[in-house]
């Protein structure tokens, strides 16, 4: 007996186990557990505003810099001026940039144990909770009869091929 539904064919499912509520939970769960992580690790990793400032003013001073040295001999003393303002502005600058980076890679271990604790809750609260299970009684494979010895484990064989073949299609 196949069901059609749009082009393909399929099979009717027999479940006897469907934890929707838990499906939907954990779901729910994973979109925010990422969602939240990811806008931490944005906050963590983007640019202060000070740092956005003395980049606009380092741009300012090369120009200038550049601009006196366009100028000649004359104005030496203000671009040699001009250029070592350039010089500590990017030393402070690449500081800025350091701790950005540092702040990132601790912030990026933070997230991996958040990540690793998560599982491991999750783990330990649904380990040995089936969320969908198939009963194998119902799918027919078959012209076996019901009477025969080893009915249970046949069914549990039958449940088994049908995951495999479902989930895992061009190998069976």
């Amino acid at each position: 007996q196949t069901t059609t539904m749009s082009i393909l064919p399929f099979p009717p499912t027999p479940l006897t186990i469907l934890h929707t509520s838990d499906i939907l939970l954990l779901l729910t769960y994973g979109i925010l557990h990422e969602a939240l992580l990811r806008l931490y690790l944005h906050q963590k990793s983007k640019r202060t505003s000070h740092e956005r400032k003395l980049q606009i003013h380092l741009a300012t001073l090369r120009y200038e810099a550049a601009r006196k040295r366009a100028l000649g001999p004359s104005a030496f003393v203000e671009a040699s001026k001009l250029e070592r303002a350039v010089l500590a502005t990017e030393k402070e600058l690449g500081r800025l940039v350091e701790d950005r980076e540092a702040r990132t890679a601790k912030a990026g271990k933070v997230v991996k144990r958040l990540n690793l604790f998560s599982n491991v809750v999750i783990l330990l609260v649904y380990w040995g909770v089936a969320m969908l299970a198939v009963d194998g009684s119902r799918i027919g494979l078959g012209n076996e009869s019901s009477g025969e010895d080893g009915y249970l484990e046949k069914g549990i064989e039958r449940a088994n091929a049908f995951w495999a073949g479902l989930w895992f299609p061009m190998s069976y």
